[in-house]
């Protein structure tokens, strides 16, 4: 493209120059009074004329060359997006554009004034105006057309923005929901834990008959054997985990158990003399279903 308007303007050129040559010499044999100087000065103005019409048809020129590659970077952008600064870039480019089309379109109307004030009757001239006014109007067309497009961008990236923070906002309330589920499910599995663990929990204290009477736990009778005291506390006591604890040693030879429980839930193992019996829970559940308290008198 840029080519062959290169090859245009060349053309222009050599017409412009034609004309020139051609109305001096018009006007030279048409008026032979006219003096040397007025001849000359003539001759100034038109290429004055000639030369800012050139110039500007230049600068025209190379405005619309310049709108052009913009086009081309917008219409690569659709397969691959633009940065932020590209995209900056590019509209402050287009900005500049537009304004320079503004110019451009008071230099041409500034030109077809000094044209037709120059006298200079050139049809090449005033089409080559005619089709730059054309092409401005296109091209401005095409500049909004890219502002329009470049708004529209914005508003989906706008969009795009507005559903990705919906979206991350979405998120943190899930996570803080989570967050606040597992801390309740945390608190309750311990307090479930602690909960079984009490429930799971009994306690045991070994002494001969006389320090589990100076303790108060027994209860000794005239006749009939000995029991446990009511209103026990946890005092004096070792704590056992029943789901854990299935023999208990016991430094004697003949230990008896104080407290009840009931039979064929255990297993007295006595020792022989000098040596330690144990406790053997057969059925865990139902040795504590009674008392979860187990006193065993070391005889």
């Amino acid at each position: 493209m840029n080519f062959h308007r290169n090859i245009r303007f060349a053309a222009l050129f050599a017409a412009f120059a034609m004309v020139a040559v051609w109305t001096g010499c018009t006007e030279g044999n048409a008026d032979q009074s006219v003096t040397l100087e007025d001849h000359e000065s003539a001759l100034q103005r038109r290429d004055s004329v000639i030369n800012d019409m050139l110039s500007s048809f230049q600068e025209i020129e190379n405005t619309l060359n310049a709108i052009s590659e913009k086009e081309q970077i917008l219409s690569l952008s659709q397969e691959g997006e633009l940065t932020e600064s590209q995209r900056e870039a590019v509209i402050k480019d287009i900005n500049a554009l537009g304004n320079v089309l503004a110019e451009n379109r008071t230099k041409i109307a500034d030109l077809e004034k000094k044209l037709s004030a120059s006298g200079i009757e050139a049809s090449s001239l005033r089409k080559k105006v005619k089709e730059l006014n054309k092409e401005l109007d296109t091209r401005w067309t095409e500049i909004q057309a890219l502002e329009t497009r470049m708004a529209e961008k914005d508003a989906q990236i706008a969009d795009l923005v507005g559903r990705v923070d919906s979206v991350v906002e979405s998120l943190n309330q899930r996570d803080q929901t989570i967050e606040a589920t597992r801390t309740e499910l945390v608190a309750t599995s311990s307090a479930l834990t602690k909960t079984t663990n009490r429930m799971n929990q009994a306690y045991m204290i070994t002494g001969t008959r006389k320090e589990l009477k100076e303790k108060g736990l027994l209860d000794t009778r005239l006749i009939g054997p000995s029991t446990l005291n009511e209103g026990l506390t946890d005092e004096g006591f070792r704590p056992l985990d029943i789901r854990e604890t299935k023999s208990i040693p016991l430094a004697a030879a003949k230990p008896e158990l104080i407290t009840f429980h009931p039979q064929g839930s255990y297993k007295m193992i006595e020792g022989g003399k000098n040596e330690s019996s144990s406790l053997e829970i057969t059925n865990a559940e139902e040795f504590w279903k009674v008392s979860k308290y187990l006193v065993v008198a070391l005889n």
